[in-house]
């Protein structure tokens, strides 16, 4: 896969619904086999997440698969990745699991008043991990402190970069 640089690519926000009843507060995002309870679509590369319409969160998941590339902003003090519907990050990919990994939320040893995640391989009961495994910077990790920058690999097929939202933002560009 090619190298991102979500500084360099306009995109367009896109939102649609879902059948499955969530929170009010958690816009659902789909597009290309992608769902997202957790933050707002992007189609394209990312460029543009107004650090406003993300409230407290300070992270964002630059999803790619396949058939697109995503923004899941980083909300919630847990963040559950896999296949089914109860997951806060929701991806269609036969190679995931239907609990793939979680993302729990830790302060930050060297920000005070900020925090980073921490990536754990499968669901959020600990005692399995997922099938194809969960690599951070090309290493298998079953427990990992993300920074900024971080490499992602949810099975072979879907890769994410842990970005920070402040570095998103781009003024002039239109949400929709």
């Amino acid at each position: 896969m090619s190298e991102l640089d979500p500084r360099t690519t306009q995109t367009q926000f896109s939102s649609t619904t879902q059948q499955a009843p969530l929170p009010e507060r958690r816009p659902v995002v789909e597009s290309a086999g992608l769902t997202s309870a957790g933050g707002m679509g992007v189609s394209d590369v990312p460029n543009a997440v107004d650090p406003h319409l993300a409230g407290a969160a300070q992270y964002a998941l630059i999803l790619q698969t396949p058939e697109s590339t995503q923004v899941v902003i980083l909300r919630d003090v847990i963040e559950t990745v896999g296949r089914t519907g109860d997951n806060t990050i929701r991806i269609h990919d036969r190679f995931l699991s239907r609990h793939h990994a979680h993302l729990v939320r830790v302060p930050n040893p060297e920000a005070e008043g900020r925090h980073t995640y921490r990536l754990f391989d499968g669901g959020r009961d600990d005692r399995t991990h997922s099938r194809n495994g969960v690599f951070v910077n090309d290493n298998e990790a079953h427990s990992y402190v993300l920074q900024p920058g971080d490499q992602i690999h949810f099975g072979p097929n879907v890769r994410a970069i842990f970005y920070p939202l402040e570095q998103m933002g781009s003024p002039g560009l239109d949400y929709a």
